[in-house]
């Protein structure tokens, strides 16, 4: 994420987002052109894509950037309500929601690591560095 463990930046965050929707959308059209993936492998590297880039369009709709908190509380809503693709379907719909979970749940990880202050190394408490 773009902001360090004492501040916020609400732009920063936006963008971010923003940026993965644009990569996401390129790569899209680049890699499918409209057309399904037919391995297991590729129907299951879609289904991680598109769960991805749904919850990152989601969020930029309902802008919840104002704090780390509300895309947070955000993020933690949608472990009960999934978003639901709204324009290229899914191959497997267990397999999308599945990723769109882990998504999210990396997501909100890395969000709370963020606010916690950092812990020295290991070799510096011992030494009392």
């Amino acid at each position: 994420m773009p902001t360090s463990t004492s501040t916020w930046n609400e732009e920063a965050a936006r963008a971010l987002y923003r940026k993965s929707v644009e990569t996401c959308e390129r790569f899209f059209a680049d890699r499918y052109g409209g057309k399904r993936p037919t391995t297991a492998n590729e129907m299951a590297f879609y289904d991680l894509c598109l769960a991805e880039y749904e919850v990152r369009k989601h969020l930029l709709a309902v802008d919840c950037f104002s704090s780390r908190e509300s895309l947070v509380a955000e993020l933690r809503r949608l472990l009960s309500e999934p978003v639901v693709p709204s324009s290229l379907p899914p191959c497997r719909a267990d397999q999308y929601l599945d990723c769109q979970k882990k998504d999210i749940e990396v997501e909100i990880h890395n969000l709370t690591l963020e606010q916690k202050p950092r812990e020295k190394p290991w070799f510096q408490r011992l030494f009392g560095q």
